[in-house]
């Protein structure tokens, strides 16, 4: 599963607006919309802050982190 899919499914799984999800996590709206789009690919910190502000691990989110 993409990072994209998992990113949509587990927010909506946690009843959580993109807009909620940037404010937890500390990202930018654009940028959690841009994730979910398959627009952007997150570094490795925000993948971790993406992870920690749903409650999950990295690894719910992807199974391999990009290389920086």
């Amino acid at each position: 599963m993409k990072i994209s899919e998992a990113l949509k499914r587990i927010r909506n799984e946690r009843g959580m607006t993109q807009e909620g999800l940037a404010l937890v996590s500390g990202l930018g709206k654009n940028t959690v919309i841009r994730i979910e789009l398959g627009k952007h690919k997150p570094r490795r910190d925000t993948i971790l802050m993406l992870a920690k502000a749903l409650g999950v691990g990295q690894t719910d989110l992807c199974s391999t982190l990009p290389v920086e």
